[in-house]
């Protein structure tokens, strides 16, 4: 219950996903198995791609296994899932036919009909129990994780097999219901982000598609079957929404896709894509979903996949994960899903020890779709990260859809509620992207659609999280912090989790009259946290660090005790107290067994009283008939809580679980109760009273006249109920007397003799060693990390010697690595290790020679840092995890899946925008010598390398095509370290971008001669790329990252060169090869086919070359490129004018807040952005703040 409670007649049914395809394994080595989690998992489209993408089942792909739990709080969207898994698993023509239709039409005709009631009859008698289920022929493959989740899915299965022998009334208000909802859709573009480079070019062909799939209900052109499809399909129409139309508004099957394919293929002008067809999209898109059954039945033969299904709650089930995996036989206290009475039990028989199929406890890859947006970042942060495996190619991918704030394009870091560098060290995670300052995936097409809109209600951004402490050889260290310093950092996000509270933000919110602010505070504001969230969140930073925690508690409570920021936050603490004390955070006084007016509380029956209790009131249905009798719009979603009110005061409890039904007692009179709940199957369809559960500390009923009630949470969404409710919001209140109405317990109904609280797990370990310990220092607002400090002590006597000599030997610092420092002094040498990334520049030493300890200070490396510190040592990390490297900030890629785009046509018009903004401005700025080098010349050099080589090898700006590129330093002898052969362009598909597929070829002293004077030969059809000093060094590191990245068809061997000797880069030093010679001639059949490359091909090895993207919350990428005429144009003439830019002219330069010209004056702290005057830059400050503050 880390998440508010909404009341829930508004509940949108998502039958088909929203975001494009994932490749779930782009982190992962390609001989490696791995262990999936799909939190939201939605319809299938994640699992096939990534089954396609990787040439899962083929003769060439490595015979690894995946294991993937899909988590979805809405059953409908599994019954789907396994009703399509199924019919493809049989492999019959009949079905065949149907599968499209079945999963993607609203309406169908008599036959697909047939076969689905017919398939939904077999799997209803499959699915008796979880037992039956796992015996059936589905039952190594598709396996349910309780029995909870097979009862809900023949329950499914039941509605649609009997869908089409219900009551002709009952039909005809469906059919009803159907008709209006699809006559009542709007013309929509939003699938249009699924053509990636290519939005702007699709938006007219998606939004045409759009507006007939929502008029006919399939998405079909035939118009005979159009006419033949006229029965509603029954998987459209139950959810937990119950019987009727519920799907979403925005639900259009090309939003599944990746649609770039269809339209690189009529490359050319404005005037040639104008005509790309609907009908024509919709074939492309049948054909993927074609492919993607016959893969996926091939790879469903073969013991290489096991899908798992839970139905319920993404954090309840993490929560139980997580227990599970540290204390095996610890009950479950957490319910299935919110609105139920089933208590979530892993009863599948998978989660045994001794179970043949056992369900993993831990996982390689965490995707928890945009649950963001529905859960909030720190919840997924809290609950969900502790599942992660402890390696480094680990990865929590984390996506949102709605835009946040008032630029979106920062919304992220709104949504930490603190500082990044901080949280990232308190969770030991952190967005790759952030401490790399660039991405490999691609969102310049959401920026460039953001910025021709005034304000947009989407904005779609994904993360991949990866664990800090192994972006290093792993060594456990633990960190001390200040106690009073940690206390008032935690208040500062706990400020920034319920700033909906703050009365300064809702006076704001109501003054202001402009329409587009207030969709943003509607969207950006959205009301995710409870006080278990923040108790989850300090649960998870206790188990980090390393301080005298009570302190650090007594310093955090007494800056919430003393607020006044939180208009109601007072309200809240004894629902924070309970919830610290369940979490087993912390125990304030009033709920220590001691407590003196504990002692004083009388409750019948009761022989002693625990400091938490458990409050059940039944709220009878008429009194909510209220709020169900009001029409949508209404009503809207308001948020519900539990309301104690004593004679004095009045505390409120958000953390509540409801249930409808009857509760029975089995105890005697005058014992203490015991509560069943015998739950009502048809919920909010029923009559059933509704049953809310709460803890809350036992003390408060040692008053008299205390009274309970379910109120809704005044906001300023629901200000409108208070004509209907009244001033305080009340649906039902009544005296804790009522016997009726009013139960105590000590668990909540249906969880009787089960401990209160969340399972309290131990402290990480530490291992015993006295340089693993680092001390964090914050700043003096304390909300951010001023220095870190970790001492290496010397305890071996000669070199004690060495350190307090009469010589006094000069300790030398040097940084090697993004979060170490090595120490030499004589010939001595000791490293330390940092939580987080440094800047060496900045390092202080102090020397305690007699005391024989060195103490190595430094700074967490920033977004403004030099160059050659932090990441930047190795900016393109490539771990040795094994015998398998890990590429840590390139995601990989099966080059022979990805499309080919065809060179032959002009591609000036998409590519030339599309490469332009990889920098930023920036680096732009910097390229065109008008903005200060330092931070990130190096990587700005690659970055214009890159882009060069793009522009020659697609003659995008005229000029011969170059193929083969050689990179030399003139400066070190003019020697060349590598030559580069490229084959073709391909679309990277899931990242929305493009990559040369080529070949690198070392030069080395150990090449043969003929070979160099062969490369010589070549001529004037070679490009000679001068990348010097810290650009070479950076080439040396980023050669290997692009080689591992694109390994497929071979492996690492015993005798690799990086397993040897533990680097990647093997070295820098001309003359010496950087990279192993493992894939040497292997996979290079492009090269065999070329004769002029043929004798090169012996000794290259692939390799995958992809632009290098600015990270756009932390750098502005876009910025006021377009104006308000831009936008008046619409998104064709924006992409016409981004082809005509030239690709050194596409600065943006113009004023952040206004975009007007003229002459403009920097940012005096961070230098990267400029403003027409003094009154403009106050006025951005607030969202500019964030951007500058990270620098």
């Amino acid at each position: 219950m880390a998440h508010p409670l909404v009341f829930p007649l508004r509940t949108y049914f998502y039958p088909v996903g929203n975001t494009t395809p994932l490749n779930l394994i782009q982190d992962i080595a390609p001989e490696q198995s791995a262990n999936i989690l799909l939190l939201g998992c939605g319809d299938p489209r994640n699992i096939f791609f990534t089954l396609h993408c990787n040439a899962f089942g083929e003769r060439t792909s490595f015979p690894r296994k995946l294991d993937i739990t899909c988590c979805d709080i809405e059953p409908a969207v599994l019954a789907r899932n396994i009703l399509l898994f199924t019919l493809i698993i049989d492999d019959e023509s009949s079905k065949d036919r149907c599968l499209w239709n079945i999963f993607y039409d609203i309406y169908i005709d008599a036959e697909v009909m047939h076969v689905l009631i017919q398939q939904c009859q077999k799997l209803v008698d499959l699915a008796a129990d979880v037992s039956s289920w796992h015996a059936s022929p589905y039952g190594l493959l598709l396996r349910a994780c309780t029995q909870h989740t097979i009862f809900e899915l023949r329950r499914y299965w039941s509605l649609y097999e009997r869908f089409e022998n219900l009551p002709a009334g009952q039909k005809i208000r469906i059919s009803r219901a159907f008709s209006e909802a699809l006559n009542k859709s709007e013309k929509s573009a939003g699938s249009s982000r699924s053509a990636g480079l290519f939005q702007m070019f699709a938006t007219k062909c998606i939004s045409e598609h759009f507006i007939r799939f929502w008029s006919s209900g399939v998405n079909h052109y035939d118009k005979n079957a159009t006419a033949q499809a006229k029965l509603i399909n029954p998987t459209f129409v139950y959810s937990i929404a119950g019987e009727g139309f519920a799907v979403h508004y925005g639900t259009d099957a090309f939003s599944s896709f990746h649609l770039a394919p269809a339209f690189s293929d009529s490359c050319g002008s404005i005037e040639s894509r104008r005509d790309i067809s609907k009908e024509r999209a919709y074939a492309f898109v049948r054909s993927t979903f074609q492919t993607w059954c016959s893969t996926f039945r091939e790879v469903a033969s073969k013991d290489m996949l096991r899908i798992r299904f839970f139905a319920g709650d993404a954090l309840a089930l993490c929560s139980l994960l997580h227990c599970r995996a540290s204390f095996p036989s610890t009950p479950s206290t957490f319910y299935a899903t919110r609105w139920k009475a089933t208590v979530l039990e892993l009863d599948s028989g998978d989660y045994d020890n001794s179970s043949a199929y056992a369900a993993p406890l831990a996982f390689d890859v965490i995707d928890t779709s945009n649950l963001v947006d529905h859960l909030g970042l720190l919840n997924i942060l809290a609950v969900v990260s502790p599942l992660l495996s402890r390696t480094p190619h680990s990865s929590l991918y984390t996506e949102t859809l709605l835009a946040t704030g008032s630029d979106p394009r920062l919304g992220f870091l709104e949504l930490m509620c603190g500082d990044l560098t901080m949280l990232s060290l308190l969770f030991d995670l952190v967005p790759s992207s952030f401490v790399s300052g660039f991405n490999s995936h691609s969102n310049i097409h959401e920026l460039t659609a953001h910025s021709l809109t005034e304000y947009s209600p989407q904005f779609h951004e994904r993360l991949c999280w990866k664990i800090i402490s192994f972006s290093e050889p792993a060594i456990i260290a633990s960190m001390y912090f200040e106690p009073k310093q940690l206390g008032e950092f935690l208040f500062n996000v706990y400020l920034g989790m319920f700033s909906d509270e703050n009365l300064s933000l809702m006076r704001m919110q109501s003054s202001n009259k402009d329409e587009a602010f207030k969709q943003k505070v509607l969207r950006g504001n959205l009301i995710h946290y409870t006080r278990a969230t923040f108790a989850a969140f300090l649960k998870r930073v206790k188990e980090r660090v390393t301080t005298d925690w009570d302190l650090v508690m007594d310093v955090l409570l007494e800056f919430i005790i003393s607020d006044r920021t939180l208009l109601v936050g007072s309200n809240y603490f004894q629902d924070l107290c309970c919830q610290l004390h369940l979490f087993g955070v912390f125990t304030i006084e009033t709920l220590r067994p001691n407590y003196s007016v504990l002692a004083r509380t009388r409750i019948p029956g009761w022989g002693n009283i625990p400091p938490i209790i458990f409050v059940s009131l039944v709220v009878p249905r008429r009194k909510l008939k209220v709020l169900e009798n009001l029409p949508l719009e209404k009503l809207g979603s308001p948020l519900l809580q539990f309301d104690v009110y004593v004679p004095g005061f009045q505390t409120v409890f958000f953390c509540i679980q409801t249930a409808f039904g009857a509760l029975s007692n089995s105890s005697g009179h005058n014992e203490e109760p015991t509560l069943v709940l015998a739950e009502d199957p048809d919920s909010w369809a029923g009559s059933a009273d509704l049953v809310v559960s709460v803890a809350v500390p036992a003390w408060i009923f040692s008053h008299k006249g205390v009274e309970v009630g379910l109120n809704v949470r005044s906001t300023t969404s629901s200000f409108h109920l208070t004509s209907i409710l009244g001033f305080d919001l009340h649906i039902f209140r009544t005296p804790v007397t009522d016997k009726t109405h009013v139960f105590f317990t000590r668990s909540r109904p249906n969880a009787q003799n089960k401990p209160q609280g969340v399972c309290i797990l131990p402290s990480r370990p530490c291992i015993e060693s006295k340089t693993n310990h680092t001390i964090v220092r914050l700043d003096a607002s304390c909300q951010c990390v001023a220095e870190m400090s970790t001492k290496a002590f010397i305890t071996d006597p000669a070199e004690q010697a060495v350190l307090d000599g009469p010589s006094r030997v000069p300790v030398v610092p040097q940084q090697t690595s993004a979060c170490r420092v090595t120490l030499r002094f004589g010939s001595v040498e000791h490293f330390v290790q940092f939580p987080f990334p440094i800047n060496g520049n900045r390092t202080r030493l102090k020397i305690a020679r007699k005391s024989h300890y060195i103490e190595v200070i430094a700074f967490p490396s920033g977004h403004n840092s030099p160059f050659f510190s932090g990441i930047n040592v190795n900016k393109f990390p490539v771990l040795l995890h094994g015998s398998s490297p890990v590429v840590w900030n390139l995601h990989r890629l099966y080059l022979n899946r990805l499309p080919v785009v065809d060179l032959d046509k002009d591609n000036s018009l998409w590519l030339k925008g599309h490469l332009s903004f990889a920098a930023s401005e920036y680096e732009r700025g910097v390229i065109s010598g008008g903005e200060d080098p330092r931070r990130s010349k190096p990587l700005t050099d690659v970055k214009e390398t890159l882009q060069g080589m793009f522009v020659q090898f697609t003659e995008i700006q005229g000029g011969p095509r170059i193929s083969v590129f050689v990179l030399k330093d003139p400066v070190e002898g003019g020697g060349i370290y590598a030559a580069l052969f490229l084959s073709s362009l391909r679309l990277d598909l899931s990242s929305h971008s493009i990559v040369l597929d080529g070949y690198v070829l070392p030069i080395t002293k150990t090449l043969p001669k003929d070979v160099l004077q062969d490369l010589a030969n070549l001529g004037m059809s070679v490009s000679q790329v001068m990348a010097v000093g810290q650009e070479m060094r950076a080439w040396k590191q980023l050669i290997p990252a692009l080689v591992e990245r694109c390994r497929q068809t071979w492996m690492h061997q015993d005798d690799c060169e990086y397993i040897k000797t533990g680097r990647v880069p093997l070295s820098y030093a001309i003359g010496e090869n950087v990279i192993c010679h493992c894939g040497q001639g292997r996979d290079v059949e492009g090269m065999l086919r070329k004769k002029e490359w043929k004798r090169f091909a012996p000794f290259s090895t692939r390799i995958a070359i992809s632009p290098l993207y600015a990270v756009s919350y932390m750098d502005s990428v876009v910025g006021n490129l377009f104006r308000k005429n831009d936008r008046k144009a619409g998104a064709e003439e924006a992409s016409k004018k981004l082809g005509e830019l030239s690709l050194s002219e596409s600065h943006g330069e113009g004023c952040r807040k206004c975009g007007s010209n003229g002459q403009l004056l920097a940012c005096g702290r961070c230098k990267k952005v400029k403003y027409c005057s003094k009154k403009c830059q106050q006025d951005d400050w607030k969202t500019h703040k964030r951007l500058c503050h990270q620098s």
